[in-house]
């Protein structure tokens, strides 16, 4: 009965959403820069995702570290470059301020990994070496965001969040390690 009354609501609130029958989209790249292990980490990532009636926002965001950082631990072969990444699904509400500019509190929920590398072009190590007794932690990550219209079809986003991560261990980094704030700059080619 619980469940019947949980879609029942969600089904009340998304119908006036769909009434007016907008449905856009989105991609585009993405950085941050939030601390890593302790370290100013430098992440690329990438996003896209569907426009309902040109404020709400359901979509896919993928980031990983760029630059070098060490983790505490060496692994057998001596590589102490650390492989972190965190993704998931994002949704996002946007409140017009002006004409081209918006407002929009967000929230991310996926899963976040840390492993051994020995450089970003290199790629991961490999398997023989990768750190068997870590599991994908789960990262919850609040945020806002102001979005501002280029043209039509082409906005900019800047986001600031922070990074919320439980649930896995990892002998490369702990949990705490992989917390952190975060500002982020990116681009959006779409249909808004």
């Amino acid at each position: 009965m619980k469940h019947l009354l949980l879609l029942l609501l969600a089904a009340c609130i998304a119908q006036p959403m769909l009434a007016q029958r907008h449905l856009g989209w989105y991609v585009g790249p993405s950085s941050a820069v939030t601390t890593v292990n302790g370290e100013v980490g430098i992440l690329t990532g990438f996003e896209g995702g569907l426009v309902i009636n040109h404020r709400f926002t359901v979509g896919f965001e993928s980031y990983r570290l760029f630059n070098d950082i060490e983790a505490d631990l060496p692994d057998a072969e001596g590589h102490r470059n650390t492989e972190f990444f965190f993704s998931g699904i994002s949704a996002a509400y946007s409140v017009p301020f002006t004409p081209r500019l918006s407002v929009a509190p967000s929230l991310l929920v996926g899963g976040s990994e840390a492993h051994w590398r020995e450089g970003f072009f290199n790629g991961m190590v490999g398997d023989w070496q990768r750190d068997d007794e870590h599991t994908t932690s789960l990262a919850l990550v609040p945020g806002a965001g102001l979005n501002y219209m280029l043209t039509p079809r082409l906005h900019a986003i800047v986001k600031a969040n922070y990074r919320f991560v439980t649930g896995g261990e990892s002998r490369v980094m702990n949990q705490d390690d992989m917390r952190g704030f975060a500002g982020s700059l990116g681009l959006r080619l779409g249909r808004f």
